[in-house]
């Protein structure tokens, strides 16, 4: 397998596609055509990124691919651009796509509409348009050449240097898409609370000494991460989801796909915020609403976490607020309210001070995001709504800590 492959995805994305695509978008010939030639290497980088990190991930492109060419036509994916609702072809490579680049894939979008000067909503449908190219003509060379699953590994393997350098260098995708997959090495706590052998002659109550102060740190460091939960979760909808920690068995909750009505996807909780927030944004409640009634309708954030004590954000928020503003983006006229909550537990005054610090830090995240002009209003509220007695244990209490969001008129 070579780079042919590539280049039969951009004939197919050539002339006439651009063109029809042009047409349909409202954009200019030259905004798509540049638009594609970033977005097709970044497609396989992606890829290549993808398998890297998962193996098993190589079998879902080939089953993809082979059924992309062998079930559907490749002669006019123009015909799939602005359609009024999502074709099978494009459902399926929407879909790959986010299996692809997860939550990154709205930053990517939004470079690649600011390099091309179009919409990124245009973008979006490009890359839906792009998937199908790309693995059309990946199902093409592997059914025509009777490829194996080891050759289009060798493939991705031996081309990732040339997908990425395939890409605008000006966009500064490079260090994104291959880091896209990358994780943090676990820590190697093989030698973490190793016990020294006992020495001849040795005291016998030191193995016993040094297990009892191994357990009095492990007791300890339990006590600080439950205490860090408690500065970890900020809303107030009844419905959010929320996590039984009474269980040594926690169940484990997992991403799908949201799709916004500008075709942008988000990597999100069923039931989560963003479901919650996109469904009620087009409601007739909604739109009935008055900014009075809509003043008891919060939505917990689910995954917003700050470090502990501090009104500073971990990074394990970031997606989460991606994910706020691609919502905001993709319902301009829609404006909202950041509150912070915190239990009855500790000094009102302090509690006061850090929910209110902590719901103006994701108001000034927004505003650095780009959607400030939606994000006018931001308050803390310390424990004046907590229900639950300070006395109560920690999980009793969390219902009570949380930021939220509640829309406004």
């Amino acid at each position: 397998m070579d780079t042919k492959i590539i280049d039969y995805a951009k004939e197919l994305l050539g002339g006439n596609f651009i063109q029809t695509a042009a047409q349909k978008l409202g954009e200019s010939p030259d905004g798509i055509s540049k638009a594609i030639s970033a977005i097709i290497p970044s497609i396989f980088s992606g890829i290549s990124s993808k398998i890297s990190s998962d193996s098993s991930f190589l079998t879902t492109v080939v089953s993809e691919a082979k059924n992309i060419f062998t079930n559907h036509s490749l002669s006019d994916i123009g015909s799939l651009i602005n359609s009024d609702t999502k074709s099978p072809e494009t459902t399926q490579s929407s879909s790959f796509l986010f299996d692809v680049f997860g939550g990154g894939l709205h930053n990517i979008i939004e470079k690649i509409s600011s390099f091309a000067g179009i919409k990124t909503s245009s973008t979006r449908q490009l890359f839906d348009a792009s998937g199908i190219a790309s693995l059309g003509s990946l199902g093409k060379s592997f059914v025509e050449n009777n490829a194996t699953l080891d050759s289009v590994g060798s493939f991705f393997k031996n081309h990732a240097s040339s997908f990425l350098s395939s890409i605008p260098a000006s966009l500064g995708l490079g260090s994104l898409l291959s880091g896209l997959h990358t994780h943090a090495p676990k820590p190697d706590t093989s030698h973490a609370y190793a016990v020294p052998p006992a020495k001849k002659g040795g005291s016998r109550f030191l193995v016993p000494l040094i297990l009892a102060l191994i357990a009095l740190f492990l007791l300890i460091w339990l006590f600080r991460s439950c205490k860090g939960n408690e500065a970890a979760h900020d809303g107030t909808d009844t419905t959010a989801v929320t996590q039984d920690t009474s269980s040594a068995v926690v169940p484990v909750r997992t991403l799908t796909a949201v799709i916004l009505p500008n075709g942008d996807t988000l990597q999100a909780y069923p039931g989560g915020i963003e479901d919650q927030l996109v469904k009620f944004i087009e409601s007739d409640e909604y739109k009935n609403a008055t900014d009075s009634t809509l003043k008891n309708k919060w939505f917990n954030f689910d995954d917003l976490n700050f470090k502990f004590g501090t009104t500073e954000l971990d990074t394990t928020s970031t997606r989460q607020l991606n994910n706020i503003v691609a919502i905001l983006k993709a319902f301009p006229t829609v404006k909202i309210k950041i509150g912070g909550y915190t239990d009855k537990k500790g000094d009102s005054t302090a509690n006061l001070k850090l929910s209110d610090g902590r719901a103006k830090t994701v108001q000034s995240a927004l505003k650095t995001a780009g959607v400030g002009a939606q994000v006018p209003e931001a308050d803390g509220y310390g424990s004046k709504f907590a229900t639950v007695d300070a006395s109560a244990s920690d999980e009793a209490r969390a219902v009570d800590r949380h930021t939220s969001v509640r829309l406004i008129k």
